[in-house]
C-alpha cells in the first residue's frame, strides 16, 4: 500500500513538473549545479560554482546545489559557499527550480523524466577520461537497472542530445566521448574545471617561495585528511563495475589487487590512498582501512 501511495505521488508531482516547465518562465539568474548524482559537492560542477562565487557573480545569479539526502545537505552545509543554497533531491523545491533554470551544470546524467528547457544552458563536464567503453561503445550492459543494451543506448543518445556544451579535458577524449555518448552538439577542450587548482600549484614550482607554499600546503592537507606527514602517497581511484551491484543504485567495491602484497612491496615508505567511486556504497564491506591499518586510508 505504502509503495502504492508512493508511485501515485510521484506520479502527480512529475505531472506537475512538466506542467511547470510550459507554464513557468525560465530564470535566467537560476544556476543549478549537481555532482555525482547529488551525492556530493565536488568535481567540476563545484569548481566553476566556487568560480562563480570568487568572482562575485553570487551577487547576480541564483546558486543552487543539489544533494541527495539529508546527509549530503548537511555536509554541504559546512562545505559550500554561504551564497549557495542546498536543495534535497526530487523535493518539490528541486523540480520547482528545474521547471526554471537558467543554467544547468553537471558531471553526469539526469534522469530520464527531466525536461530540458529550450531557453535553458545545460553544461555537461562528465567526470573522467574514457580509458573503459561507455555507452554507445559498449557491446553488452548488466547493470542492476538495465541489461538491455539497445534501450540503454538510446536512453544515452536522448539524454546527451539535451546537452549545449561537453567538456573535454584532453583531444583524446575530444575523439571518443562525442561518439560514444551520440552526442552532436558543441565540444568544449578547455581542459577540467576541477583541474585549474592544480596549475595554479604547479606555478609555484617555478619559484623558491612558491615551492614554500606548496610545501606548506601539502603538510596542510595530510593533516586534514589523517595522512602521514613522513610518507609518500599513492592514489587509488578504481572505477566500478556495472555488473557488480547491491540494488539499483548502490554498487560493490571490486578489485584484483592484492593489498598484503601492496603492503609488503610499500608499506615501508608510502601509504595508499583509495577513493572510492561514487556509485560504490558498500565501502564498510570491503574493510581495507581496518584490514591494513596505517597503509591504506578510504575516502
Amino acid at each position: 500500500m505504502k509503495n502504492k501511495v508512493k508511485t501515485v505521488l510521484k506520479k502527480a508531482v512529475l505531472g506537475a513538473y512538466a506542467l511547470g516547465t510550459k507554464l513557468l518562465p525560465v530564470d535566467d539568474r537560476i544556476v543549478i549545479f549537481e555532482s555525482s548524482l547529488g551525492r556530493n559537492s565536488t568535481g567540476s560542477p563545484r569548481a566553476v560554482c566556487d568560480y562563480m562565487v570568487k568572482k562575485g557573480l553570487d551577487k547576480h545569479y541564483k546558486l543552487y546545489y543539489i544533494l541527495d539526502d539529508k546527509k549530503n545537505v548537511n555536509n554541504g552545509i559546512r562545505n559550500l559557499p554561504k551564497s549557495v543554497k542546498r536543495v534535497r533531491n526530487s523535493r518539490i523545491l528541486y523540480y520547482y527550480l528545474f521547471a526554471r533554470a537558467g543554467f544547468i551544470v553537471s558531471d553526469t546524467r539526469f534522469q530520464n523524466y527531466m525536461i530540458k528547457r529550450k531557453n535553458c544552458t545545460y553544461v555537461q563536464t562528465w567526470h573522467g577520461t574514457p580509458l573503459k567503453k561507455l555507452a554507445l561503445d559498449m557491446t553488452s550492459v548488466n547493470m542492476s537497472v538495465s541489461k538491455d543494451i539497445e534501450e540503454y543506448k538510446r536512453e544515452f543518445v536522448e539524454n546527451s542530445a539535451t546537452w549545449d556544451y561537453l567538456v573535454s579535458q584532453n583531444s583524446f577524449s575530444s575523439k571518443v566521448l562525442p561518439g560514444a555518448f551520440g552526442y552532436k552538439g558543441e565540444l568544449l577542450e578547455i581542459g577540467y574545471p576541477r583541474n585549474d587548482v592544480l596549475n595554479k600549484y604547479a606555478k609555484n614550482e617555478l619559484t623558491e617561495r612558491g615551492r614554500e607554499k606548496n610545501r606548506i600546503l601539502k603538510f596542510k592537507i595530510r593533516e586534514k585528511l589523517g595522512l602521514p606527514l613522513d610518507k609518500k602517497v599513492m592514489l587509488y581511484a578504481p572505477t566500478w563495475r556495472d555488473n557488480a551491484f547491491v540494488d539499483a543504485e548502490n554498487y560493490k567495491f571490486i578489485t584484483q589487487m592484492d593489498m598484503d602484497k601492496m603492503k609488503a612491496a610499500f608499506g615501508s615508505d608510502a601509504i595508499m590512498a583509495l577513493k572510492y567511486h561514487y556509485l560504490v556504497s558498500d565501502k564498510a564491506a570491503s574493510n581495507l582501512e581496518a584490514t591494513h591499518k596505517g597503509f591504506i586510508y578510504t575516502f
